[in-house]
C-alpha cells in the first residue's frame, strides 16, 4: 500500500497533474504550502474524490501534519504534486 501526500497550486491543471499518480495510491492526502496561490486541502480532496470516487482521502492543514498522518499505517509515502511541498517536507 501506498499513500500519496500531495499539494497543487490553485492554478495549475490538478486533474491532470494528479490523474496517473492517484490510481497508485491506497490513501490519498492532500495538504498545503504556506503559498498564496496553494489550492486548500479541503478543495484538493474534492478534486482526488472525483478522480478515484472509491480511495480514501484525508485533508490535512499542514505539510508536516500529512506526513505524520501518513507515516502511521503506511510502509510507503509518496510526496508529490508541488515542488513547493517537496521543498516544505524537505524542511
Amino acid at each position: 500500500p501506498m499513500t500519496l501526500v500531495t499539494a497543487c497550486m490553485r492554478d495549475k491543471d490538478v486533474t491532470g497533474l494528479l490523474s496517473p499518480l492517484v490510481p497508485l495510491a491506497t490513501r490519498v492526502i492532500a495538504t498545503a504550502v504556506a503559498f498564496p496561490r496553494a489550492l486548500p486541502p479541503e478543495e484538493l480532496a474534492r478534486h482526488v474524490s472525483a478522480i478515484a470516487p472509491a480511495l480514501r482521502v484525508e485533508a490535512a492543514v499542514t505539510p508536516a501534519a500529512a506526513l505524520q498522518a501518513a507515516s502511521e499505517g503506511s510502509d510507503r509515502v509518496v510526496v508529490a504534486g508541488s515542488l513547493f511541498l517537496v521543498g516544505a517536507v524537505r524542511e
